[in-house]
């Protein structure tokens, strides 16, 4: 019986180790990118894996045929560890850390449950103690994963939270206060593989509810993209159909501003003029950058500013190939902007927007302004007119703006970047100013 636990629950610590390594390293070798090849990846995706089955197979024969003493267990681990970090991506220093992690957590926790185990009276110690030590093991290598995945900017639900901690914790309790009662030791054997599948069946089913939420929210952004070329290409396309309707009538027009310019009509030869131009001129097209997804999302954002009644004002300086990433200028403009447009069609006369864009030296400055209305008068009799302005805002608009702030200040995080909000008067103002690639600078 005593067996049959240790080998279940050694698979099962090959898999916590596999999850500890992807933190450390990654699984992706570079070497992948430089064949691209599918049949070189899934060569090296089996490599990965015969070197875990060697790694499980040695450790298993040796301690359960050969019992091997624990000097020659511990070494076998870090030179079978040592051999399957070479299969992922990663520095020495890099590798070195994920082997020791994976080392020292594991030992701690088997030395730890043993101990606490044999303090409490545990009557099934060998098998339960497996068990309890590899959820202890999964356990911190679970909420290691989150806390990285914090730091690098992504959400985490508090269900998620609660879920990746609540299931391990009440597997490690069942086993050490529930079938611990069990007299049969196939009962007790039962009880733990049985819980040990769950483990692995329910965070099977959070990591598939992960990467359908993140796809979703990848689509979203895909979409937004779309509608800004398309908004981009309408822009150009339309002035060039005028042109060419235009040049069908452009022997008659010719002909009257002769006319015109003959009888020294100036006014009225300047106003036929101005006419021309204004069906021939972009309509919508508030900057023009030549790169296309930041003119395409900033234009049509400002046409519904426009639509909002609102005085627009751009101060756009750019290089046409700014260097980066699609999916988080749309977040950062997208999300700015449509919380100041919100703002705009809530509010009263006047109303303004501005948004200034530039890049020198590697940093990205952005900042939008827009009008907002508030109780000045009643804040100035309390001398605290900032703070209550800024808390009335916050308030007023939490419920559509708190997300998107929160997704821009993530997204500017990401870049080492930094998000300042500050209003004055009747103007709420969102500056950013953060990292990207290097790049030739543009004079504006």
């Amino acid at each position: 019986m005593e067996a049959i636990i240790y080998l279940v629950g050694n698979l099962f610590r090959l898999y916590v180790i596999s999850r500890l390594f992807c933190i450390f390293l990654s699984a992706e070798h570079e070497l992948i990118a430089k064949k691209n090849s599918f049949k070189f990846k899934l060569s090296l995706s089996y490599i990965r894996r015969g070197a875990f089955f060697i790694y499980y197979m040695i450790n298993s024969l040796g301690f359960l045929v050969f019992s091997w003493p624990p000097e020659i267990i511990i070494v076998t681990n870090l030179v079978g560890m040592a051999l399957i970090s070479l299969t992922y991506e990663g520095n020495l220093q890099q590798r070195v850390l994920a082997i020791v992690m994976a080392m020292s957590l594991s030992i701690i926790c088997e030395d730890l449950v043993v101990y606490i185990l044999v303090k409490i009276g545990t009557t099934h110690i060998v098998t339960i103690g497996i068990t309890v030590a590899n959820m202890l093991f999964f356990l911190i290598v679970i909420l290691i994963e989150k806390f990285v995945e914090l730091k690098e900017g992504n959400k985490i639900a508090i269900t998620e939270w609660l879920a990746v901690s609540t299931v391990p914790t009440l597997t490690i309790l069942i086993s050490a206060a529930v079938l611990d009662k069990c007299v049969e030791a196939s009962a007790v054997l039962l009880g733990e593989i049985c819980l040990i599948l769950m483990n692995l069946l329910v965070f099977f089913l959070i990591s598939r509810i992960q990467d359908m939420y993140r796809k979703k929210s990848e689509m979203q952004l895909v979409l937004q993209e779309n509608k800004a070329y398309e908004k981009q290409i309408g822009i150009l396309q339309k002035p060039e159909e005028r042109i060419s309707s235009l040049r069908h009538d452009i022997k008659n027009h010719l002909v009257a501003i002769r006319e015109m310019a003959e009888q020294k009509e100036c006014e009225k030869l300047q106003n036929y003029i101005g006419n021309i131009y204004d069906e021939i001129k972009p309509t919508g097209q508030w900057i023009s950058t030549g790169n296309s997804l930041i003119d395409g999302v900033i234009n049509l954002k400002l046409s519904d500013a426009a639509d909002a009644g609102a005085k627009i004002e751009t101060d756009v300086c750019i290089p046409q190939d700014l260097q980066i990433n699609p999916r988080d200028i749309v977040v950062i403009l997208g999300n700015l902007l449509d919380n100041a447009i919100r703002a705009l069609y809530e509010e009263k006369e006047p109303k303004e927007l501005i948004i200034r864009m530039s890049a020198a030296c590697g940093l990205l400055h952005i900042q939008v302004i827009n009008t907002y209305r508030e109780d000045t008068a009643q804040c100035k009799n309390n001398g605290r007119k900032l703070e209550i302005a800024s808390k009335r805002y916050t308030n007023r608009y939490a419920k559509h703006h708190g997300i998107g702030l929160k997704n821009v200040s993530e997204t500017v995080a990401q870049h080492y970047g930094q998000m300042t909000i500050s209003t004055e008067e009747e103007t709420f103002c969102v500056t950013i100013d953060m990292f990207i690639d290097a790049y030739e600078d543009v004079t504006c």
